[in-house]
């Protein structure tokens, strides 16, 4: 993978590429982010359950994992985790002291009014968080950190901008229609929906989202968020060479940080999930030392 024109190579620091058995258990969506100048991870662990047959008391699991890397070589290894909570596809931003973790819940016996969980580390403090009305959980909130404040993109149509107090109090800072409404076919939801964290970049805001044009077919963007909350969106050719080995899925997962370089973290599958398949999960170090060069 190389960046469209950047002249060094981007570097794979981390790669775990399993080939996971239907009803298996699975560890995809690796959240990467730095803390306490250690590189950790939050990620979902559930098992692969027949289509149609999930979310059962039953069949279903699906758990939070955190997880600590050393180095090894020129990249890093797991030297311990933790299960959390039980949750589903967790996004996480960091200002390298404190990290926060906003997942979607997931409750077996339905009985929980929440549909997000905000959790903070290290205090290790959780939080349930009841979008207010008309807002709804969803899923694919993109969080960023401005003056110590957490705020979330929450959907690009209409374009949505939240602020989620440490509390896990929930607010609406921004709301306007765009004109990135293009549903898909499989559930008229928009194709642009969102993928990584977002970092701040001087008076901008910069994160990746992903393309799902349909079910089996997610393509990664750049977006940018300017002063007058005008979005722009950007596509490159950089995630080709994944498409041709076979992982028709491409989500960005995390953006970060660490030391003086870029680092993006990436889950692919061939297929949308719950089939048995491959699962990479990737942490690239990118050759750019600023976000804004994305």
């Amino acid at each position: 993978m190389a960046r469209d024109g950047m002249r060094e190579p981007a570097r794979v620091r981390y790669l775990r590429c399993v080939d996971a058995p239907l009803e298996g258990e699975v560890d995809p969506f690796y959240a990467f982010f730095v803390l306490d100048g250690r590189i950790m991870s939050v990620h979902r662990r559930f098992n692969l359950d027949l289509p149609g047959c999930s979310h059962t008391r039953e069949k279903y699991r699906s758990s939070i994992v955190l997880t600590t890397y050393a180095a090894s070589g020129t990249g890093i290894r797991p030297d311990g985790e933790r299960v959390l909570f039980s949750g589903e596809d967790p996004r996480v931003v960091s200002d390298g002291r404190r990290a926060f973790i906003l997942c979607r819940t997931f409750d077996a016996s339905g009985q929980s009014p929440a549909e997000y969980r905000l959790a903070i580390l290290p205090e290790g403090v959780e939080r349930e968080i009841v979008p207010p009305p008309p807002l709804k959980g969803g899923k694919n909130w993109q969080p960023f950190l401005r003056d110590g404040r957490l705020f979330a993109v929450w959907s690009f149509a209409p374009l949505t901008v939240v602020e989620i107090t440490h509390l896990g109090q929930m607010h609406a800072i921004h709301q306007r229609a765009t004109e990135l409404w293009l549903p898909a076919a499989h559930d008229r939801y928009t194709m642009l929906r969102g993928g990584s964290n977002a970092m701040v970049a001087g008076d901008t805001v910069v994160g990746l989202g992903h393309l799902t044009r349909c079910r089996d077919d997610h393509r990664p963007f750049c977006w940018v968020l300017d002063p007058s909350m005008q979005m722009t969106l950007s596509f490159s050719s950089t995630f080709f060479g994944l498409r041709a080995k076979g992982f028709n899925i491409v989500d960005p997962t995390s953006l970060f940080m660490f030391g003086d370089r870029l680092y993006l973290g990436l889950c692919c599958s061939e297929r949308e999930w719950f089939y048995g398949q491959r699962f990479l999960n990737m942490l690239v170090e990118l050759p750019c030392s600023d976000v804004g060069a994305l």
